[in-house]
């Protein structure tokens, strides 16, 4: 039986690979370095470690524009992969963003003077809905017990005062 081998060929890095590390880390995704290098995602992230190079993406703020587009995109039913593919995020930070994106639509909203006791039944619904599943739920657990107990009394609700951003 003979054994076969699996020693792996090792793509030597030049000097104009690293150069590309450097110049292009924290502007381009992992994925879109791993493409543009002809290496994979595990090879890159370790060169970036060995030359002491952070990937993370500083690209991280969300626009207003960007922000609306991916409240329509999930709205849409677009899932959270498709989502992170149109912004070349990832599936976490899209979710993430759009958490803190429709909380700040809804809680201004709240403070305009046309806000309607609809609008803050809505606004309390779509904020008990997405803490609910997250991981904040803990953190925010009478907050959630009020609205829950407001909804299934069909009263109106208060905008609550968050004192943590989402």
């Amino acid at each position: 039986m003979d054994k076969q081998s699996t020693t792996a060929v090792t793509k030597i890095w030049s000097p104009k690979d690293d150069e590309f590390l450097r110049r292009n880390a924290g502007l381009l995704p992992i994925l879109e370095l791993a493409d543009a290098l002809k290496r994979s995602k595990t090879a890159v992230a370790l060169r970036a470690h060995n030359l002491k190079i952070s990937l993370r993406c500083t690209n991280t703020n969300w626009s207003a524009e960007q922000r609306a587009k991916l409240i329509e995109l999930k709205d849409g039913g677009s899932t959270w992969g498709e989502i992170a593919l149109f912004f070349e995020r990832t599936s976490e930070a899209c979710r993430k963003a759009y958490q803190r994106a429709v909380l700040r639509r809804d809680y201004v909203a709240c403070f305009k003077e046309t806000v309607t006791s609809a609008d803050l039944a809505e606004y309390a619904y779509q904020l008990f809905t997405i803490l609910k599943d997250s991981e904040l739920a803990e953190v925010h657990k009478d907050l959630l017990a009020q609205i829950e107990l407001r909804l299934t009394q069909n009263q109106e609700c208060e905008p609550p005062q968050l004192t943590q951003e989402v």
